[in-house]
């Protein structure tokens, strides 16, 4: 009488466990630095669309507005008094820019305040420039300075 073999052995088990950990091995991470790239592509297209938001709440309100944004923070204040703040997975440098009743933005630029990760992460944008009619995004360059697109 045959006898059958219904189960696995411990060595295919084995072999089968180490073939999955070389796979996660190789697999997380670069889960963990697209996971990253992505934050900082998030958090840049929730600047930009903050800071609109801000523009048309000045213009509206007919009142100046300052944007501030520190470290993961980033607040619209009118008077010292925050009126809405958003909270962000990645850390930028201090900035501030006035958003004038009018529309206007006083000029400036937002960049991760860890250029040297981000360029080695290399998100499709990275940083914002301000100019007096608009809010662009961008990638930051080799001198640390932002090129809008």
């Amino acid at each position: 009488m045959l006898k059958k073999n219904l189960g696995f052995t411990l060595i295919e088990i084995i072999i089968v466990i180490a073939i999955l950990a070389i796979l996660l091995g190789i697999a997380i991470p670069t889960f963990t630095s697209w996971l990253e790239k992505y934050k900082i592509e998030e958090d840049i297209k929730k600047i930009s669309s903050f800071l609109q938001e801000g523009k048309m709440l000045a213009f509206t309100r007919k009142q100046d507005l300052i944007f501030l944004l520190n470290n993961k923070e980033a607040c619209l204040q009118q008077n010292s008094i925050n009126i809405k703040c958003i909270q962000l997975d990645t850390p930028f440098q201090t900035t501030s820019i006035n958003i004038y009743k009018r529309g206007y933005f006083s000029q400036g630029s937002i960049v991760p305040l860890d250029l040297n990760k981000t360029k080695k992460l290399n998100p499709e944008y990275s940083c914002i420039v301000v100019s007096t009619l608009r809010v662009k995004i961008g990638e930051v360059n080799s001198e640390g300075t932002c090129d809008a697109k």
